[in-house]
């Protein structure tokens, strides 16, 4: 292997906290890179979902085995979930800066998913729907309160779970299934509601409030859209399907808010995916691009634009960041990557925001007239660089930001 288990890339330690300047120039904007797996053959981890303090859960196994849980903090090796009598594997979906994580286990005869969620480290089974022979976590807040939804067949319900008891979600205007995908701090859910979001079937992205479900809709040419992410200031994001079974089917990510619907957050991708996003509206997941190594790779999309993460920070030989599966409000951000190099292993990762200093048009970690002369020489453009404020024009307010920052420097 090219490179060794553990290693830390850049600036090994960076405070959680310290939060990305959102007045910096995001195409300024670097990480650092923390990965790990697990020490067998042929290893798979991936990072599922990160909590406000850098915890991260997801999944391993080894040599195509079962998968088991995982709690890992960015620093020491993956912390393995011990799996209760009679579960044969499971995978952490989301954890909350207590520690608690929250997933799916199946049974060790293969049978059905379970929801659970741990109590002192340890795996507790929730409670299904009534009726319910199925059913899946697929989100937690910091609170602990837990969205999924149980299968009671042919149809789909969705669930909140508090404290450990379940509830199903009504209200729905769209039947006969609705899946919750997502929950915010607020307690809001997002997800879809209808036949199926799949295919040709007919589905409609959702938020759910307060007991009141609002519609927003499907993205404009789809067959169906789904609502995967949201955050505390009303924004949402998800993925909308495209085609037909003749011509095949693709996915399109995109992100919605009040007043201006949806917009499609990559129009040059081939298919995108969308699996979270943070208060700042930094949406992370997948984007198809061509001629791109295994289809795409990881990716963020913020003020409209999209960037590949692994052009974000300093990758080794033949490692690829493939999915970004979770963002919390620090800006980090958890997925896996592969190692191209040898049999495809996966490691799970975290990107940690490197502070970017607002002003600085040309990336060179100082504030001064070549910052001035590009917001001056670009003035009553949307040049991305001089743009240093992100308002989508170069006008006196990113003449102000410059000024206010003449002279700083921030050590790069």
């Amino acid at each position: 292997m090219p490179f060794r288990i553990g290693k830390t890339w850049m600036i090994l330690a960076v405070p959680v906290l310290l939060w990305n300047d959102p007045h910096a120039c995001a195409a300024c904007r670097r990480y650092t890179l923390q990965y790990e797996t697990v020490p067998c053959f042929f290893p798979l981890a991936e990072g599922h979902g990160i909590s406000e303090n850098g915890l991260v859960t997801g999944r391993y196994s080894c040599t195509g085995g079962n998968y088991h849980p995982f709690i890992w903090n960015g620093r020491d090796p993956i912390s393995p979930i011990a799996l209760p009598t009679g579960v044969g594997e499971a995978e952490g979906i989301a954890i909350n800066s207590q520690g608690v994580v929250s997933g799916r286990t199946a049974e060790s005869n293969g049978g059905t998913y379970r929801p659970f969620w741990t109590v002192n480290g340890m795996i507790q089974i929730l409670p299904q729907l009534p009726g319910a022979f199925a059913s899946e976590v697929t989100g937690m807040n910091e609170d602990g309160l837990i969205c999924g939804y149980s299968s009671t067949s042919p149809t789909l319900s969705a669930a909140i779970w508090n404290n450990g008891q379940v509830s199903q979600l009504r209200g729905f205007s769209m039947r006969p299934s609705s899946v919750a995908n997502n929950i915010n701090q607020n307690g809001d859910i997002c997800g879809w509601m209808g036949t199926v979001a799949a295919g040709a079937f007919p589905a409609h992205a959702f938020v759910w409030r307060n007991g009141k479900v609002t519609d927003i809709g499907v993205l404009a040419g789809a067959n169906n859209s789904q609502a995967t992410a949201l955050n505390d200031v009303g924004q949402v994001a998800g993925r909308a399907t495209f085609g037909t079974s003749a011509t095949g089917f693709t996915q399109r990510g995109w992100f919605w808010e009040e007043g201006t619907g949806m917009v499609e957050l990559c129009t040059e991708c081939t298919q995108s995916y969308v699996y979270d996003m943070n208060d700042a509206g930094q949406v992370v997941g997948f984007a198809g691009i061509p001629n791109a190594p295994l289809v795409g790779a990881a990716s963020i999309w913020e003020k409209g634009k999209m960037r590949l993460l692994g052009t974000m920070t300093d990758l080794p030989t033949g490692m690829l960041l493939l999915h970004a599966y979770g963002i919390n409000n620090a800006g980090q951000i958890t997925g896996d990557a592969m190692n191209l190099n040898g049999n495809g292993d996966l490691f799970t990762f975290i990107l940690t925001p490197i502070p970017t200093l607002a002003g600085d048009t040309n990336c060179d970690h100082v504030v001064n007239i070549d910052d001035l002369t590009a917001v001056i020489l670009h003035w009553g453009s949307d040049n991305e660089d001089a743009d240093v404020n992100e308002d989508g024009v170069v006008d006196s307010g990113d003449l102000m930001e410059v000024i206010a920052n003449w002279s700083m420097e921030d050590g790069g």
